[in-house]
């Protein structure tokens, strides 16, 4: 659980709530919802930049919510964060060489060859080695991705937890930059936590899904599986709201009615339960549990739509 101090030095809002996720080396986790639901602040929460005011969050067999900021700094090697604006995240005062370099600077500040290692991850991004002069205003979008790659790989860690990682970009520039983390995937046996809201990116990408709404996660499970028959209605919202580029098979595209509540004052019972056209009496006032349905996925509501 995460909470942040809301309306006085005393009252506290729940920001996640009943999170439970298992991130496996090597594979994709996309996680999904609308604007603040709570997926970055869970990015956040993992690497130690908000604490979690209960719970517990370990990574490879530690437990991370103990730890103190000198005991958590050398498990930051092991963990990089891709943030969500590609331009405004990299220091308006230092150039693309210094950029992707900064990691080692902090964490291996002696005993490597600079000139190497900024063309050794230059190469890795496919970024021309005209760029490294460069500084942020002078990239385009695309140009200013690779540069965030770049310093989320410096130190070849194990998770990188990558924060809309397509935001700004066209499309064919977002297909390049996810080309390029998977081959680095790959390459490197790298483990990502993918926030977005975007669902076709995140099914390009990812091998299971966790879909997040008001701080909770709804449903959990392969991502195909999940996208050819969601078992939660607010699943099913999303999915029948990506357009066909398809003129044989056009179909209306659903909206999700209602405005979504705020955390601050959570709805009674199954807290999508006003938007939601399946609802019943229970769902208005019994919050539902996990289940387990037939495929294995979970999924927190009182009707299933997947057995």
């Amino acid at each position: 659980m995460a909470s942040f101090p809301h309306g006085g030095k005393r009252a506290k809002i729940d920001v996640l709530v009943d999170v439970n996720l298992d991130l496996r080396a090597g594979e994709t986790l996309g996680l999904v919802g609308e604007s603040g639901s709570g997926k970055s602040t869970l990015g956040r929460c993992i690497l130690g930049l908000f604490p979690a005011s209960s719970g517990s969050i370990t990574f490879r067999g530690r437990e991370l919510t103990k730890l103190s900021e000198r005991e958590f700094r050398p498990l930051r090697e092991n963990m990089a964060m891709m943030f969500q604006d590609p331009i405004g995240s990299l220091s308006p005062r230092q150039n693309v060489r210094s950029l992707i370099l900064e990691p080692l600077d902090v964490h291996r500040p002696k005993g490597f060859d600079r000139d190497a290692a900024a063309l050794r991850l230059a190469n890795a991004v496919s970024l021309p080695r005209e760029m490294l002069p460069r500084y942020p205003y002078q990239l385009s979008g695309g140009q200013a991705r690779r540069v965030g790659v770049a310093r989320a790989i410096a130190l070849a860690p194990d998770l990188i937890i990558a924060d809309e990682p397509t935001a700004g970009l066209d499309v064919s520039v977002q297909g390049d930059v996810l080309n390029l983390m998977r081959d680095l995937q790959m390459a490197q046996k790298l483990t990502y936590l993918i926030i977005s809201h975007n669902l076709p990116v995140v099914r390009h990408i990812s091998s299971r899904l966790a879909i997040m709404y008001l701080g909770r996660i709804v449903e959990q499970g392969d991502c195909e599986a999940i996208f050819r028959r969601p078992a939660h209605p607010y699943t099913e919202a999303l999915v029948n709201g990506i357009p066909r580029p398809d003129p044989e098979h056009r179909r209306k595209l659903t909206s999700i009615e209602g405005e979504v509540p705020s955390v601050a004052f959570r709805p009674r019972g199954c807290e999508f339960h006003a938007r939601c056209r399946y609802a019943k009496e229970c769902c208005r006032e019994e919050p539902p549990h996990e289940t387990i349905v037939s495929d294995g996925r979970t999924v927190r509501c009182h009707f299933p739509l997947a057995d």
